[in-house]
């Protein structure tokens, strides 16, 4: 009100005081009439801030739940490692308590686990036995063991030839004479992931009483023999081939 009264001096005319009153009603009317533009754009940034609001904390649940999802997800899998050591742990424990030398090769011929016992009789192949070794060099190395007792002319090479075909088979065992008259049985067969499992046996002790009763059997025959022969009125006498 002070403004007014100022804009209307004393000494103007009364139609000039009028001219000037009309003059700020026309300015009031206008800012009245622009006021509700200026609310619709406060109203409008208003809007776009609670819409902007409403996405961010859309965005920040959805967040949270992949981070729940993330964390239910990482503790199922530390659940599912645990369970893979614990089964590989009993797995292990398993082989190392049979008496045979067990061996696994996975589908790529690659050797995945062993035990103590597996080629305990090959010294010098037992230190070099590794994981991921594959099939073909285990079977070179045995090949070459100063443990193997090759028989007359059959070279390493030759030795490895025949392991290796053998091994083209499903299912087979077969024995490997070794040093110092020891004898091994070997067991192989063949996974139904297309691996391969070894079993080596000692059966030294079989081996040696089945040819002592063999050379028994024998001695009893060319006893029986010698008898009948001294009980013959006929002179006899026997060469061999030589």
């Amino acid at each position: 009100m002070a403004d007014v009264l100022e804009l209307l001096h004393p000494t103007d005319t009364v139609e000039r005081q009028r001219d000037k009153l009309l003059n700020i009603c026309s300015a009031l009317m206008r800012r009245v009439e622009q006021a509700p533009s200026d609310t619709s754009n406060a109203y409008a940034q208003f809007e776009r801030a609670a819409l902007l609001d409403a996405k961010v904390r859309e965005r920040t649940a959805e967040l949270e739940r992949a981070l729940d999802l993330l964390n239910e997800s990482n503790a199922q899998l530390a659940f599912a490692n645990r369970e893979i050591e614990t089964a590989q742990s009993n797995l292990n424990e398993a082989i190392e308590s049979v008496d045979e030398g067990f061996a696994l090769f996975d589908a790529d011929e690659n050797l995945v686990l062993f035990n103590s016992r597996f080629c305990r009789d090959f010294g010098d192949v037992r230190v070099a036995l590794r994981p991921g070794m594959t099939f073909a060099a285990f079977v070179d190395l045995v090949s070459r063991s100063r443990d193997l007792a090759l028989p007359d002319a059959l070279t390493p090479a030759d030795w490895a030839k025949r392991r290796l075909a053998r091994h083209a088979e499903d299912s087979v065992v077969f024995n490997i004479a070794l040093t110092e008259n020891r004898w091994m049985q070997v067991s192989e067969h063949r996974t139904q992931d297309g691996g391969t499992a070894i079993v080596q046996t000692d059966i030294s002790g079989v081996m040696r009483a089945e040819r002592q009763e063999r050379a028994d059997l024998v001695d009893s025959q060319f006893k029986m023999l010698r008898a009948t022969l001294d009980h013959l009125a006929q002179g006899v006498c026997i060469f061999d081939r030589q």
